[in-house]
């Protein structure tokens, strides 16, 4: 078990006064020295061949998931219209039913599966977090959550963009091409580890207390309730070491594109 601090630090005195202390570094474990970021062989020549379908085309890696993460174009749309051209084929638009509300995404993905590791059944067991129009361009956002067993992936979002005529401007994501494989692999017996982590979730608390320098003892984290209803989300008090409400969630944790760590992910303001 793990747990992700992400914690607030707040000045007791005015906005015109300095802070107490540094800023807090961004530390990802995950990661060590590295240049740029660079995709997997297999994705890098999915990518090179994508380039030459949309001229233009930009595109962010994920340095932990070693994918393309944010892909778009300065010259123009992905797509035509309807999903069809540029980067999507008109077979791979028709290919879905004309009902289908998010076609022209899937479309896409399923066109570009070996950029990506994964083509449009990845969203099958998605939760749908945000799905509207915007009422003075008719763009339309679509925001995916990847879970397994009902519980989220950490910043595993899959968002795309469609203008009223059906052409994908862009598209973000990251998405592990099969989440519940990745979960088996990086956390043995998961069905027993959402039922009783190895860690508490106030020892979490505890642990990402200390890694911002907060000290904090197990039995000032007092439980608040269960938002979630359920272990999966948690609600303490801690105070007065942490301010305001202390919240523990189970996540997974990618540790790469092939392997998830069941983890706590642990939201408080510290003073």
């Amino acid at each position: 078990m793990m747990a992700l601090t992400l914690g607030c630090a707040t000045p007791s005195a005015l906005a015109q006064v300095a802070p107490a202390r540094d800023p807090l570094p961004n530390v990802d474990r995950r990661l060590g020295a590295q240049n740029r970021p660079a995709a997997a062989d297999g994705k890098q020549q999915a990518l090179a061949a994508l380039q030459k379908r949309a001229p233009g085309l930009q595109a962010d890696i994920d340095p932990v998931l070693k994918s393309p993460t944010f892909i778009s174009s300065s010259r123009g749309f992905l797509t035509g219209p309807n999903g069809e051209g540029g980067a999507s084929s008109a077979n791979a638009a028709r290919a879905l039913p004309e009902n289908d509300p998010h076609r022209f995404i899937k479309a896409f993905l399923n066109e570009q599966a070996a950029v990506f590791g994964h083509g449009a059944e990845v969203l099958t067991d998605a939760k749908v977090n945000r799905d509207f129009v915007a009422a003075h361009n008719g763009l339309k956002t679509t925001v995916w959550q990847q879970q397994v067993d009902g519980i989220p992936v950490y910043e595993a979002l899959l968002i795309g963009h469609v203008t009223k005529r059906g052409e994908l401007v862009n598209l973000s994501t990251r998405f592990l091409a099969d989440a519940p494989k990745a979960a088996d692999a990086g956390t043995a017996n998961r069905a027993a580890a959402q039922n009783a982590p190895a860690i508490s979730a106030a020892q979490a608390i505890v642990n990402a207390a200390k890694d911002i320098g907060t000290d904090l003892a197990l039995d000032q984290v007092r439980e608040a309730g269960a938002p979630g209803g359920a272990i999966k989300r948690q609600q303490f008090n801690a105070g007065p070491a942490l301010t305001g409400e202390t919240f523990a969630e189970l996540v997974w944790l990618p540790t790469s594109a092939s392997s998830l760590r069941l983890s706590w992910q642990v939201l408080f303001t510290s003073n």
